[in-house]
């Protein structure tokens, strides 16, 4: 079996004028600003595939949980996995 190469896009949430769907999404640090959740929640909805997962990494503000749950709010299912980093000598959960 021959692996495919993954499609990778910048994109601008608010309007992603993509006409196709992904079995996988990836974002880092998106849930900073409250007026960008709504956009966000649907660009998931309009590029991801049935069955399709999004991966999203963030760097623990306390207005992103503010987004994970609007996101359960709106059907999404919701895993978390926080991992500690180490950055100029401290630990950051």
């Amino acid at each position: 079996m021959r692996a495919r190469l993954p499609h990778l896009a910048r994109l601008d949430w608010r309007n992603p004028g993509l006409n196709q769907k992904f079995d996988i999404i990836l974002g880092s640090d998106l849930a900073y600003e409250e007026r960008l959740f709504w956009p966000l929640a649907d660009t998931f909805r309009q590029i991801l595939s049935p069955g399709g997962h999004i991966y999203l990494s963030e760097p623990n503000r306390p207005i992103a949980k503010t987004f994970f749950e609007s996101l359960q709010g709106q059907g999404f299912m919701l895993e978390k996995n926080a991992e500690p980093v180490r950055f100029d000598s401290k630990t950051i959960y």
